[in-house]
Order: C-alpha cells, then structure tokens, then sequence
C-alpha cells in the first residue's frame, strides 16, 4: 500500500475542496495528525504532526473546513 501524498496547506485544502470524505484528525505516535482522501497535512516546517487537536483545529478552522472526523485510539485513560 503505497503512502499517502504529503500536502501543504493549500494543497490540501484543494485537494479535500474534491473529495466526498471528510477530513481526519487522528492520534498517533507523535501528535496528532490531520488527514484526506490518501493524503496528510504537512505543516510548513515539515513536520505532520501536531501537539494538540486544537492546532489542528484552528489550522483547518483559518481555511474555512469546519467539521472533521476525529480518532483517538491508543489513548490512555483518564481516571478520577
């Protein structure tokens, strides 16, 4: 399975703009990433990850893409 395509903010936003799938924002090793239809957001730094869903959030937010599908498998839980 080949890896998804790695797209800057602008391309990602066309790209998605085409697609009848919703934006992903997902956990992982490193952070949270934010995915399409085969492809990831790269942030301008190069890094695909980011350190909360709420960066990601405002990221998606400033281009107009206000809904996404969010999973968080792999999580510790949290106990009171």
């Amino acid at each position: 399975m080949p890896s998804p395509k790695k797209l800057l903010l602008k391309a990602f936003v066309e790209l998605e703009a085409q697609s009848t799938e919703h934006t992903r924002i997902t956990h992982g090793e490193n952070g949270w990433i934010v995915s399409g239809t085969d492809c990831v957001l790269v942030r301008p730094d190069g890094r695909t990850n980011f350190d909360t869903p709420q960066q990601a959030f405002r990221v998606l937010a400033g281009v107009g893409i206000r809904s996404a599908i969010i999973e968080w498998d792999g999580l510790d839980a949290l106990t009171e």
